[in-house]
């Protein structure tokens, strides 16, 4: 995609972006843009020749690259609500439905019905939670409602059915490829199921605590992912690292170099006892 965004002020951050991912992750590097338009030709020049990146391309250390784990996102992107321990923490407390609006404790914000993005699960990073985005409450006909041990919400239109809150346990099989990784998902779906041990039942606590049936894991109010970390070793002492931001607003990150990723046949620990050993190159 790189000489083929449109226009905008985010123009040269997606495609750096886009070439920094497929060079870290070994892919195929191919122009897909008319190179007899000297002025697209001109503009992603210094991206398409980078000596950095493209070392990072063609270097081979007995692996091709992979996503590493997704940070927090900061506070003021917003929060979803998803599945966490139930190990009392305030998060996962306070649940209640409200003239017809599912919140917790004492925020202003609704679980609203729409899904957020979620990176998959990764070797390193196993526990990804996705779930419901949280956010203002607006008026409307939509609403949620207790129905024995299953948590409904009904769009408003009634020609609708409801839905029922359901929760996923996440899947990693490294045997199997990319595509089949999961992350553990809070969805919304039909009602078919009546099972207390369903996906869809719950119970809610004296403390608002709402407790999966199925799961025994508890919903929380969680933050939405933010920016990335991809890697690929370059040698037995040297890593490359990305760091992507997949939201359309700036994000803060004190990235911490103990997260760089070990890789078969490397050795690159950033903090032995307590002496940082590690090197960071822009």
């Amino acid at each position: 995609e790189v000489g083929n965004f449109p226009d905008g002020p985010s123009q040269l951050d997606q495609e750096r972006s886009h070439w920094g991912l497929w060079c870290v992750i070994s892919s195929p590097l191919i122009l897909g843009f008319d190179m007899n338009n000297t002025a697209k030709m001109k503009r992603v020049w210094p991206i398409i020749t980078n000596q950095a990146a493209l070392r990072i391309s063609e270097s081979w250390f007995g692996h091709p690259g992979s996503l590493i784990r997704a940070y927090p996102a900061d506070s003021s992107q917003g929060f979803q609500l998803a599945q966490t321990s139930c190990d009392g923490r305030p998060e996962t407390l306070g649940w209640h439905v409200v003239d017809g609006k599912l919140l917790q404790g004492d925020s202003e914000q609704c679980v609203l019905p729409d899904g957020v993005d979620c990176p998959p699960p990764t070797t390193w990073s196993q526990d990804v939670q996705c779930g419901l985005r949280m956010g203002k409450c607006l008026p409307s006909n939509a609403r949620w409602q207790f129905n024995g041990s299953h948590l409904q919400h009904f769009d408003g239109n009634p020609k609708d059915g409801p839905q029922c809150l359901s929760v996923h346990k996440g899947l990693l099989d490294v045997r199997k490829d990319y595509y089949s990784r999961k992350a553990a998902a809070v969805t919304l779906e039909g009602c078919p199921h009546q099972s207390t041990t369903s996906p869809q039942a719950f119970q809610l606590s004296d403390k608002g605590e709402l407790r999966s049936l199925s799961s025994g894991t508890c919903l929380a109010k969680l933050p939405l992912h933010g920016i990335q970390m991809w890697a690929k070793p370059l040698g037995a002492k040297e890593i490359a690292v990305l760091l992507v931001n997949p939201i359309a607003e700036n994000q803060s990150l004190s990235f911490p170099l103990i997260d760089t990723p070990s890789f078969d046949g490397t050795d690159v620990a950033c903090l032995r006892g307590n002496v940082p050993s590690c090197v960071a190159k822009d």
